[in-house]
């Protein structure tokens, strides 16, 4: 397998939610099912909270790190897959 030359950036701090009743907004915040109430007050959050901005960020980097990983896999496979049936 080819090594990935983009590493995982993540975002580091020391800053602690300012409402922790907002912090079980983020997965239904990514998956698109708050109400647009709920969406629109998790935005507002955002924009105040260091410590959600980070976790939103770093989160959707890991999901972009193993799509990134998960499509290298298929690659090689197809890769493998080809060679093995062509004999080489």
């Amino acid at each position: 397998m080819e090594q990935d030359t983009e590493s995982l950036y993540l975002v580091t701090t020391d800053a602690r939610c300012i409402d922790e009743s907002m912090g079980q907004y983020l997965d239904d915040y990514l998956d698109g099912t708050l109400s647009r109430d709920d969406a629109e007050k998790f935005e507002a959050h955002l924009c105040r909270c260091l410590a959600c901005q980070a976790d939103l960020s770093n989160t959707i980097n890991l999901f972009a790190a193993l799509e990134a990983s998960r499509d290298s896999i298929a690659a090689d496979e197809t890769r493998k897959a080809r060679s093995v049936s062509h004999g080489k």
